[in-house]
């Protein structure tokens, strides 16, 4: 003899939005992005320091105008540093995430234009290289801003 069970059907409330795990991604890329800012400001100071034009090594033959275009970069990767960190705090207390891609989209802005810069400051350096450590270093360096960018651009805005 069998019995026969009638269940109830599963039901699903359809009307309840699921959990979204944004707020989770958002904070890990905010805390990814003070790192990469704090990365970028540091590395932009120990270039200084070497750099500096009161300070010529002899083992970086250039021009006074070479030295002062390199500090003037430098100071500008401290400012987007500091962009970014500034925005990646206003990130995890809530706020918009606006500054953060101002400040990744201002780095891969500068990427062409240090590129072409190089290309007629240091010719002696030859083309190809240039073209080729600057497409090598500039995918390393921008390609956590552009996976940010990208995940930006699928996260809903309010």
């Amino acid at each position: 003899m069998s019995t026969v069970h009638q269940t109830a059907p599963l039901t699903m409330a359809y009307g309840q939005n699921p959990p979204m795990p944004w707020p989770s991604i958002l904070r890990f890329i905010a805390v990814l992005t003070l790192l990469y800012g704090a990365a970028n400001i540091g590395e932009a100071a120990s270039s200084a320091m070497i750099i500096w034009p009161l300070r010529r090594t002899p083992r970086i033959p250039a021009t006074s105008g070479q030295y002062w275009l390199w500090s003037i970069a430098l100071a500008l990767e401290v400012a987007i540093g500091a962009m970014l960190i500034w925005g990646a705090a206003k990130l995890l207390r809530g706020a918009s995430h606006r500054l953060m891609l101002i400040g990744f989209w201002i780095l891969i802005a500068l990427w062409p234009i240090g590129t072409v810069l190089s290309l007629i400051l240091q010719p002696a350096l030859g083309y190809y290289n240039l073209l080729m450590g600057s497409l090598l270093d500039g995918t390393e360096r921008n390609l956590f801003p552009f996976v940010v960018i990208l995940l930006m651009r699928a996260y809903p805005s309010r």
